[in-house]
């Protein structure tokens, strides 16, 4: 995902500074001290530790490119306003990528991310801030919603919707909630429900179940664990596994 931004930005005539997980930050840092903008594009189980070892001079820059992002994430680490980008395009080894709609961005360089999205023919567009958390419902709810439903039935997005949709429902309903509460926000049910049918048809050939969707599972039984919500259909899913 990653790359497909760098790309981006290097069409653009920016320069790009890759970080490996082999690198140190603060080196790397000490060299570039006045970047435009440091995208973030790691593991959902890795941002929380990458964000507490940014170095101090690119805090202010930052952008967030992962699954699974919610604003109490990066309060956690008294970021005010990070770029986000709400990522409906994917990019896997060997395949070229794969958009499912227009990706959203919010925040002070939402304008550069889109460019350098626009310059590799990735649809985006510069989002209201005020849209943020709804937004990043929607691709939670999706990504979780196939991921897990798929670890019950392994069949494409559109098999599962339109064969198995009483998994697709339960695994939604649940997980809906749980959204709800760690957003700390009341969502509009239909609209979320609508983003999700819409995405399952615009591929509905992709596989449901990801190579992390049991991580996945295992990690939302944590975080509903962690805010006393009770979460039946999922967590038989993960003893049946």
């Amino acid at each position: 995902m990653a790359s497909v931004l760098g790309f981006g930005f290097l069409r653009l005539g920016r320069p790009v500074v890759p970080v490996t997980r082999e690198m140190s930050m603060r080196a790397v840092a000490e060299a570039f001290d006045s970047p435009e903008l440091v995208l973030i594009a790691v593991g959902e189980d890795d941002l929380e530790g990458v964000l507490s070892e940014t170095p101090s001079a690119w805090r202010d820059h930052l952008a967030l490119l992962q699954n699974e992002l919610r604003p109490s994430i990066w309060a956690r680490h008294h970021l005010e306003t990070p770029t986000v980008l709400s990522a409906w395009f994917e990019k896997k080894k060997g395949m070229d990528v794969r958009t499912l709609r227009s990706s959203p961005v919010f925040g002070p360089k939402a304008e550069l991310v889109c460019s350098a999205l626009l310059a590799v023919g990735v649809a985006s567009e510069v989002a209201p801030d005020d849209g943020l958390v709804h937004e990043l419902a929607k691709k939670n709810l999706y990504i979780l919603t196939v991921n897990i439903a798929g670890l019950v039935i392994d069949r494409s997005v559109g098999e599962l919707w339109n064969l198995h949709h009483e998994v697709v429902d339960s695994v939604f309903a649940e997980l809906y909630r749980l959204e709800e509460r760690l957003l700390g926000v009341t969502l509009d049910r239909s609209a979320q429900e609508q983003s999700l049918r819409d995405a399952v048809h615009a591929a509905p050939e992709r596989r449901a179940r990801g190579r992390t969707a049991h991580e996945r599972l295992l990690r939302t039984l944590r975080q509903a664990s962690d805010v006393g919500l009770s979460l039946s259909r999922l967590s038989e899913i993960a003893r049946e596994l």
